[in-house]
């Protein structure tokens, strides 16, 4: 495995990197592979939206809103797509109770991968301006599986969106 510099892949380099992204070979795993830093394949794959977690039976490129005791691991499946509006497991608008998961390397643990999950609030729409991260959680365990049950006070508060949102109506 090389390290340092990130190094501008070849056409042949981007196809088979995409190849084995799909078939859920980590970041280092790939890098090993096409004999360069693990940097390139991260900013590769970071250009294309991320190491987002998807629902068996949703498109390949579509990162889904998961459910509540779901777990997050080296058998989820995996995408760098956008968000699903419609289907099985779309996302709320207006809303806190939106739960992504994700994997990443941590240089800090010799590019080991881990995983996690964040819970974010979206407004009206996808384009609407309010959007933010109301928690991150992730397994500081390498390669340990993590799952999506946020804390207490969080669910607490998604509890009383529900019920100031019921009261509205």
């Amino acid at each position: 495995m090389h390290s340092g510099k990130r190094k501008r892949l070849t056409h042949s380099q981007s196809r088979d990197l995409w190849r084995r992204w799909r078939e859920g070979q980590t970041l280092t795993e790939i890098a090993a592979a096409l004999s360069v830093p693990t940097v390139s394949v991260f900013a590769t794959v970071r250009r294309s939206g991320g190491t987002y977690v998807r629902i068996a039976g949703t498109a390949t490129n579509s990162v889904s809103n998961l459910a509540i005791g779901t777990v997050v691991g080296a058998s989820s499946l995996y995408s760098a797509g956008s968000a699903q509006a419609t289907g099985t497991n779309p996302f709320v608008f207006n809303s806190s109770n939106n739960f992504v998961g994700f994997r990443f390397v941590n240089e800090a643990n010799g590019n080991a991968v881990h995983y996690g999950f964040m819970q974010i609030q979206l407004g009206a729409t996808f384009t609407d301006p309010v959007r933010k991260v109301v928690g991150i959680w992730y397994e500081n365990v390498a390669g340990a599986a993590v799952t999506v049950v946020p804390t207490p006070g969080a669910m607490a508060l998604v509890g009383l969106a529900g019920l100031a949102a019921r009261r509205r109506r």
